[in-house]
Parts: structure tokens; sequence; C-alpha cells
């Protein structure tokens, strides 16, 4: 006998709507347990037997399939039930256009009205995740081969630099141990201990054992003058290799890769509080730089006829905070794309920026040093008022006293006095309100500026935050908005987008529409923020790279031609 269902019309979604539902349900058959098979345990000794009774595993249901296809039905309505009385509930709150606190140009602060939050969810949260969605389903096409090779290669190194180490050392030790190294270098060997720890230990980090090898640890090299060192430099070496073989290498075929030979990271649109998206399983976020001679990045390819498109913006944060301050001394660095951390450092030695750049870039002239010391100053300037550090803080970060930083961050206010007025406006727009509204309309709380928890860290980790957070928000948030109306246009040209690292796309296309989808990129990321979004003066810039797989991409500029990007390509291979 054929069977009928019976079918539920919700004309109104209300909770009360859920009474009976369950009594109008036909009958189903009795559900059939699924047990899991388990590995046999191991034999348990005579007397254990005896005093105590062996349970069987209870059976678990382990999938969908296990269930009648109405049940399920019944419990994705629910879903849906829920979520439509959450709305109903919530619209209100989400349409509502609240008082917001602003200061005026005179500023007095001054009532306007903020954004609905709904107009966010429309113009950003609804395509994003859609674009996150595709991200997923995409993913990425993994070389295991490639991987299979470099896990022999870094084994192979990994076991020869120890040999070579306990060789110079005279003795096996665990390398991975920071005491037995410590042990090592600072007891047995004399070595003066150049950094230490929080807890105030020895430091055996990178750093410190390069520096004690007479290397300069952001030099990038790995060979030392006296041969009696270098089994320093080789431990450096060694953990650097291990810990990328570990991390990357060893298992992500196992953990990672589909059967579709491609990997589908997990991506949260609101994994942190400055609405930045996340990843997960794998978080790519994490992937290193090319280094010893092993570019893990390479694993990531596209399929044959196709390209590997990867777009970024150009240093956005620092351009972002230009849009909101509108100060007219860092707008003109931006519109004639100086390098603004050492045109920062000339305004702020008093030097004209051609002048600056002439010494900075001629290493024997003996200011060379001075001026990047300078040029490096200025950029934790910039970097620790748009994260909201402490004076405490820069002075940690630059190595100097508070007085100094105090010194630095008064003239840096002086040289950019739009900034510290932003600065400013940002506070007491928490204040006010207990949240501050990004340019897209989203808002973050920020409870710790209510006058209760006044002249504690709460409060001001607060009021820092509000600088950092409406920077921070501004430039992920833009980033979402092109990247998902990129990711549209690109599907035109026959591509997909694969993947999203910060404030850059990578993009599979077919190599005959590569250069069509270069220009997409550049129009989208370059063109269209200018002309979509009123808070924007200048273009943000753009970098774009292509190639066959995320590790051996080339630069690309506007206007290049299909012919070029075809040449490109085939010296590749």
């Amino acid at each position: 006998m054929r069977r009928r269902t019976k079918t539920l019309t919700l004309k109104r979604c209300k909770l009360s709507t859920l009474d009976g539902i369950f009594d109008k349900l036909e009958p189903q058959p009795a559900l059939e347990p699924v047990e899991i098979t388990k590995a046999p345990a191991k034999k348990a000794r005579q007397s254990e037997t005896k005093s105590k009774e062996v349970k069987e595993p209870k059976p678990v249901y382990r999938t969908y399939e296990d269930f009648p296809f109405l049940d399920l039905q019944v419990y994705a309505g629910l879903d849906c039930i829920a979520t439509s009385e959450l709305l109903a509930r919530t619209f209100p709150i989400i349409t509502e256009e609240p008082d917001f606190v602003v200061p005026n140009a005179s500023g007095q602060m001054v009532k306007t009205r903020a954004p609905a939050i709904i107009e966010s969810i429309h113009r950003v949260e609804m395509p994003a995740h859609e674009f996150i969605i595709d991200l997923e389903l995409n993913g990425l096409e993994y070389d295991v081969e490639e991987n299979r090779r470099y896990s022999r290669l870094m084994t192979e190194e990994v076991l020869m630099l120890e040999d070579r180490i306990f060789s110079q050392i005279g003795k096996r030790i665990n390398l991975d141990s920071g005491p037995e190294v410590a042990e090592l270098l600072y007891r047995e060997r004399g070595f003066e201990v150049p950094f230490r720890t929080k807890s105030g230990e020895p430091s055996t980090d990178g750093e410190a054992l390069l520096t004690l090898a007479g290397l300069d640890p952001m030099g990038g090299k790995y060979v030392t003058e006296d041969p009696a060192l270098q089994f320093l430099a080789d431990m450096v070496k060694r953990r650097d290799i291990n810990s990328v073989h570990n991390t990357f290498i060893k298992t992500y075929v196992e953990d990672f890769v589909k059967r579709d030979g491609r990997i589908h990271p997990t991506y949260n649109l609101f994994g942190t509080s400055s609405f930045r998206i996340t990843g997960e399983d794998p978080n790519l976020t994490q992937l290193p730089r090319a280094k010893h001679g092993y570019n893990v990045r390479s694993c990531y390819r596209v399929k044959e006829g196709n390209v590997f498109v990867a777009f970024d913006f150009s240093s956005a944060e620092v351009k972002i905070l230009g849009a909101l301050c509108k100060d007219p001394t860092l707008l003109k660095a931006i519109e004639e794309g100086l390098d603004f951390h050492s045109f920062s450092a000339s305004q702020m030695l008093g030097i004209p920026y051609d002048e600056f750049m002439a010494v900075l870039g001629e290493k024997s002239n003996p200011l060379s040093k001075t001026y990047k010391t300078a040029r490096q100053n200025a950029k934790a300037l910039t970097f620790g008022i748009l994260y909201g550090s402490s004076v405490n803080g820069i002075a940690m970060n630059l190595n100097i006293s508070k007085e100094e930083a105090e010194r630095l961050i008064a003239l840096y206010f002086k040289t950019y006095p739009k900034i510290e007025e932003y600065v400013n406006n940002s506070h007491r727009m928490a204040l006010w309100n207990q949240y501050v509204i990004t340019p897209f309309g989203q808002r973050k709380q920020e409870y710790g500026t209510h006058k209760v928890f006044k002249s504690t860290a709460a409060y001001n980790a607060a009021l820092r935050n509000s600088q950092n957070v409406r920077v921070q928000s501004t430039t992920s948030t833009l980033g979402l908005v092109v990247f998902s109306n990129l990711n549209e246009a690109i599907k035109k040209f026959g591509g997909m987008s694969i993947c999203t690292v910060y404030d850059s796309i990578e993009l599979e296309v077919p190599i005959e529409r590569a250069a069509e989808a270069v220009e997409t990129c550049f129009y989208y990321m370059d063109e269209w923020p200018v002309q979509t979004f009123d808070f924007l003066d200048l273009p943000i810039g753009v970098e774009g790279e292509i190639g066959t797989n995320w590790g051996n991409l080339e630069t690309v500029h506007r206007g290049v031609t299909q012919a070029e990007i075809e040449a490109m390509i085939s010296k590749m291979h």
C-alpha cells in the first residue's frame, strides 16, 4: 500500500503553533538501533571478570540516514519555526535607529541617528554568508605528491642537522627542551644571557640563539663566521623545519584532504570582535612563507587549465585610518603613494622625505641605521595607536623608557593632529554611548566605559579598544563587502573564490579568461569601493599576483594582456 503523509502549513510562525504538532503526525515504525563497531577490549583479569559485570556498549544513531525522513522534516521544521519567532521578536530592535552621540566640528557632543542594525545585515552579513559558503564548497586543490616530497626532505634534513649539532656539542640532548638547552648554553658553555623570558628565565628562542651565534635574527642567514658557533644556528634551523613539518606537512593529507583532492576549510564570519573572518580545519592564516628552501604554499595548486590569482589590499588599515580621521598630511602621503612609515619618520625628524629615503637606501651612510630605527619607531607608533596600545606597551615594544615613548607619541600627534583628534573622539563616543559604530553601521559594545568601571584596567582597555575597533572593523568589513561582490563577478569568467586570508582573496580561474579576471579584481578592489562608499576619499590600493600554485606567484599590473599572462604561466610550467 502506498503510504500517505500529511503536510503542515504554517501561515504564522508562533511558538503556539508547536502545540499538537506531534499528535498530527502519523506513527512511525520503531527505529532500529545502529551499533558502533569498537575495537575489542583487552582481556580482563579473571578476578575482575568475576566481580564486575561486563556491560555491552549502548547502541547509538550515527547519521541522519538512520532516521525516518518525516522525523527529519519535523526536526528541521521546528528550527525554522524557532528562527522565525526569534526574528519576529528581535525585528523591532534591529530596525530601530537609536540616538547616537558624536562630536561635531567644534568638539561638542551632539545627537544623531545611528544606522539600524538591519542595514548592516543586508549590506554586509547576508552577501558575506554567500561568499563564505562558496569558499567552503569550492576549497583548494592540494598536491599530495608535493606534500610527500616535502615530508621526506624535511625529515632527512632534520636528522642531518641533529647529527651535526650532537657531534659539535659532544653529546645528545633534547633539543626541544628549553631547560636542557639553557643548561648547555648558560651553565656548561658559559654564554652570556642575551634575553630573558617574562618569568626571568634565560631565553632559548630563535632570536637568542642567533644573537649568540653572532647573526642578525632578522637577517635570514644561518651560517656563522665562527664554525664553533654553527651549532647555535643549526638549532634554530632544525627547530624551524621541524615545526613547519609537524604543523603543515606531517598529517596534513590525512587530516584535511577530502575525496575530491581538495581542502575545504571552515570559515567563521563572526570569529573576532572586529568582524574579521577566521578559519579552521585548517587555519590558512597560519601558513608560513617560504623559509629554508621549503614553501608549503606550493602544495596548494589549481586544476590543469586554470591559474591561481591572488589579490591583496595594500596597507589597508593605515588608509582606513586616513579615511576616518581625515588628516590632510596623512591623506597627502597616501595620495602620492609614499612609503607611509618612512614619511612619518621624516616628518617627525624634520627631514625632507626624498632626503630621508636616499639616506635610508644608502647602507654605507652612517645615518642609514639611525633612519632605519626612526622608521621602525614610526611604524610601531602607527600600529600601536591603531591597536590601542598603552604608553607602557609602546615603550616595551620599542625597548625604550616610558618618558621617551611619551615624547615620540607627542611628536607623532604633532605630525598628524587629526589622528589624535580621532583617538579622543573615539573615546568620547564610547563613553557617551557604551558602543562605537563603524561606517557600515556595525556596533561594538564597550561595556568597560561605564562609569562604574572608572579608574580600572577594564575602563582604560575599553577606551583604547574603541579607537582600534573602528579601524579594524571597517577594514575587515570593507574586505568582506568587496570580496562578496567580486565573488559574484568572477563567476562570469568561470572562476571561483577559493580562499581569503585577512585582506586578501585567492581565486581559481580558467587561463583563457585570466586577463579579464585580473582587470575585474583591480576594479572591485581599487575603484569600486571609492565609487560606492562616501567615507572613502582615496582608493585603498591593491596588489595582484598570478601563478600555477600559491607558492610561485608573480606580480601582475593593471592592463596586463592575455598573451603576457600566458607567457608567464608557460615559464612557470
